[in-house]
């Protein structure tokens, strides 16, 4: 008995398996406008203020920073920035991040 033929799914059919099953409605859009009109919520609220506690990868702590994504992990290994690790996973607070800053500017640019 040979055993059964392998079968590749080419980025096309991907694509494909990606889109909705349905394209919305008229009547859809404007039930989501109508709820866009109201006034937020409590729930809003804590959306945004889980947004201002996110914690930030290496390369978008980086990009905030201006500085390089091994400058970071370096100064992070060595215990000389403040930083968290989630596990073996390397992640920088905003608070971390205003603190990298302040600490540049009372050492200059040798942190």
């Amino acid at each position: 008995m040979t055993p059964p033929k392998r079968t590749t799914i080419t980025s096309r059919q991907r694509s494909r398996l990606r889109r909705p099953l349905y394209e919305p409605l008229e009547s859809d859009l404007d039930q989501t406008a109508e709820k866009s009109d109201q006034k937020p919520c409590a729930s809003d609220e804590q959306k945004a203020s889980a947004d201002a506690q996110l914690l930030y990868t290496p390369e978008e702590a980086a990009a905030k920073l201006r500085v390089r994504p091994s400058w970071l992990r370096r100064k992070a290994s060595t215990r000389a920035i403040p930083c968290r690790f989630i596990g073996k996973h390397l992640r920088f607070a905003e608070e971390d991040l205003r603190q990298i800053a302040g600490l540049s500017s009372q050492h200059g640019e040798s942190l």
